[in-house]
């Protein structure tokens, strides 16, 4: 039998670790500024423009809608524009009706949604421009609690907790709890500036970010993440709320969660190129740790699926004389690792998540689903990524 991959195995393990430990310490040093603790904007009620681009949904439009007339800001000053991006159901029509309750309608031919928030921004008169997804609901406090995270002159962005409402089966429970997870990852990162994504179901942006950084990417599958990357490489902050409550539709088949990850893993590949060259000491922990860790990740793909192979072909020499047996005796210290890192994963998250999301009524079995199905679909989601890049295949709503 050829001689176990240490010189992979190892390093992999090393690095691992030290990300684990790094952002457990993170966590620690920030335990009490975690809670959600609602500030008061003492008093600063600037003119805010919510920007809606929608395709074909019928669906979601009105309740969407609904939720940001039902908001406790001041209605005279919000300007809501529902940027209708060629739909071709009655997108159109149904945000038409709500024309007598101050909400503006726009219909443009099909360009995509980035190019649609792009032609909402010249259209605009708000001081702080929101964008929402027309499949996603704000609470009445959102924007209020919001707001207070622009006291320092230097934040750019701020990121809502977008949640799932309900979950009714395992793909959506799987989902809900990867919603959860991120938006606790996000606030994680942010005590050291390093949050990457300003979601599409809500974030709000001052007006001057986009004079000083650029609109958004007309080229990215994942225009939310891209102009937050940039938004960080001109060295401007976005900061993240835990109780800015955001809950958003997700896909309800495999088939419709499959299309939606594919595009966000192909386009998380191209933006993680595209600032590749963040990877640098100027941009402190963002450019040292989390941006190289990202890198890792994709690297970690190959390294498994090279780990799988070289098992498969090269397993235990007892298996030959003992068959199944010879599993236990085939057990190294790399399966040690393994169940210790998932252990370990399964504890800060049910202990640091149920923390903070209390009401969520977050379930062991779910975590710990999560935690063993959720890698293996992130490795489907790039293999389908990767053939449709081999493919070359565009993307549109």
């Amino acid at each position: 039998m050829a001689e176990p991959l240490w010189f992979i195995e190892y390093p992999v393990s090393f690095i691992s670790i030290f990300v684990a430990v790094f952002f457990t310490l993170i966590y620690l040093k920030n335990f009490n500024r975690m809670e959600p603790r609602p500030k008061q904007a003492h008093g600063w009620e600037p003119k805010i423009t919510i920007l809606i681009p929608a395709y074909n949904e019928e669906n979601s439009i009105a309740a969407c809608l609904d939720s940001v007339l039902a908001s406790d800001y001041p209605l005279e000053k919000m300007e809501i524009i529902v940027l209708d991006d060629g739909s071709t159901d009655r997108t159109a029509e149904i945000a038409q009706g709500y024309k007598n309750r101050g909400v503006i309608l726009i219909s443009k031919e099909n360009t995509g949604k980035a190019d649609s928030l792009n032609f909402g921004i010249k259209k605009s008169t708000g001081e702080i421009i929101a964008t929402l997804d027309a499949d996603s609901f704000i609470s009445p406090y959102s924007i209020r609690r919001m707001l207070p995270l622009f006291e320092d002159e230097t934040v750019g962005a701020v990121a809502s907790a977008v949640k799932v409402k309900k979950a009714k089966n395992l793909l959506e429970e799987i989902q809900r709890i990867e919603y959860l997870f991120a938006l606790f990852s996000r606030k994680v990162v942010s005590f050291i500036e390093s949050v990457q994504v300003t979601p599409g179901p809500f974030s709000m942006f001052r007006r001057w970010i986009f004079d000083k950084v650029g609109d958004f990417d007309t080229t990215s599958l994942v225009e939310d993440q891209e102009i937050a990357l940039r938004i960080q490489s001109h060295h401007y902050k976005i900061r993240c709320s835990l109780d800015a409550d955001v809950f958003t539709e997700i896909p309800r088949t495999f088939l419709d969660l499959m299309k939606q990850r594919t595009r966000w893993q192909r386009g998380g590949f191209w933006n993680s190129l595209k600032y590749l060259k963040m990877i640098n000491p100027k941009y402190g922990d963002l450019g040292m740790i989390i941006l190289p860790f990202g890198v890792f990740g994709y690297l970690m793909l190959i390294i498994f699926l090279v780990l799988a192979v070289y098992y498969m072909f090269y397993g235990s020499p007892y298996q030959e004389v003992l068959s199944y047996d010879s599993y236990l005796l085939a057990f190294r210290e790399l399966h040690v690792f393994g169940i210790l890192m998932i252990g370990l994963a399964f504890l800060w998250l049910f202990y640091g998540m149920g923390r903070l999301f209390r009401e969520q009524e977050l379930h062991p079995v779910s975590i710990f689903l999560y935690i063993v199905l959720y890698p293996m679909l992130i490795t489907l989601f790039w293999f389908s990524a990767a053939y449709k890049e081999l493919r070359g295949e565009g993307f549109s709503w």
